[in-house]
């Protein structure tokens, strides 16, 4: 993929430039994305080791859209995520390992073992997923029509791959969100594939960002391989949506591992190396290093505290 623009809008530009965020802030948003990483990496290692049959969909190379907007989400807003939401609850703060027993199937998961890695939730933070694609879409404009009935100033935030824009459910849910004002954010999370097809093999149109527009929702689409650029984009637009005007975002992130865990015959395209400009958690230790933060220790300290806390 190709990125001649941070965040666009038509022809604005948006730039993360004004950020204002120091460096403490920047080093609590990359804790999360390197604990998002020792996570997937012991569960795509326990698929393996222990021969989890289930499908197992890991979110490599998306981090930097889960992390960036779930990390600082206001009390009473919701989530609703989907089939490959593990940075989802990272972000939100939920228990690494009530995640990995969850995947395992054992009472002390989130969920006591019985939701498994695609129906996780939590209702103390407000955050609820389905793997049935385009379900998650009516779900959150459920909720948030029941957010605006009450006359409440958060919203929804509602995560889904680009292979659901081919579904009927993405325009059911844009219709009713502009009908209806409602105070919903649309996340597309573009990764290139849907299974082992392309996007321009399901898709005829790839901008995905202007299907929003046919039903008067603002669509705008970000490199989502850079968190700067979801953090920025996400302080420019809540105040719209909590105003009761739905925005739909599309973010190009590359596949760094195949559909699923467990499931090799559907992974038949070449695999990107990690640690390269594709690659969130680089792009983002990259930056931090010109800031001066040792990023070498924060990771020496938390592979240990992880490696001691999974023990």
């Amino acid at each position: 993929m190709e990125f001649n623009e941070c965040i666009k809008y038509g022809n604005m530009l948006i730039k993360y430039d004004k950020m204002n965020h120091n460096n403490e802030s920047y080093i609590n948003i990359y804790k999360k994305i390197y604990m998002l990483r020792l996570v997937e990496n012991y569960i795509k290692h326990m698929v393996y080791s222990l021969n989890i049959e289930h499908p197992v969909h890991l979110g490599y190379g998306q981090e930097a859209v889960d992390i960036g907007f779930t990390i600082n989400v206001k009390e009473g807003d919701y989530v609703v995520g989907y089939h490959r939401s593990l940075g989802l609850l990272i972000g939100l703060g939920v228990d690494a390992k009530k995640i990995i027993s969850e995947v395992e199937g054992t009472e002390n998961g989130l969920n006591n073992g019985i939701s498994g890695i695609g129906h996780m939730i939590d209702p103390d933070l407000r955050y609820i997923s389905t793997t049935i694609i385009g379900d998650n879409l009516s779900i959150a404009n459920g909720i948030a029509y029941g957010l605006k009935r009450k006359g409440s100033n958060a919203m929804v935030t509602v995560f889904f791959g680009e292979a659901t824009v081919s579904s009927g459910a993405i325009h059911e849910a844009l219709n009713i969100a502009s009908l209806w004002s409602l105070p919903v954010l649309f996340v597309c999370i573009k990764n290139g594939y849907a299974i082992s097809l392309t996007t321009e093999e399901i898709l005829s149109n790839t901008d995905l960002w202007k299907i929003a527009e046919w039903y008067g929702i603002k669509g705008y689409r970000v490199d989502g391989r850079d968190i700067r650029n979801i953090i920025q984009i996400k302080e420019e637009i809540e105040p719209i949506i909590r105003s009761g005007t739905p925005v739909f975002i599309e973010c190009d992130v590359e596949r760094l591992t195949g559909h699923a865990e467990g499931l090799d015959k559907f992974n038949l395209f070449k695999i990107i190396e990690p640690n390269n400009e594709n690659d969130p958690l680089y792009n983002l230790e990259k930056f931090m290093r010109r800031l001066g933060v040792d990023i070498e220790s924060i990771k020496e300290d938390m592979n240990v505290k992880f490696n001691t806390y999974m023990q």
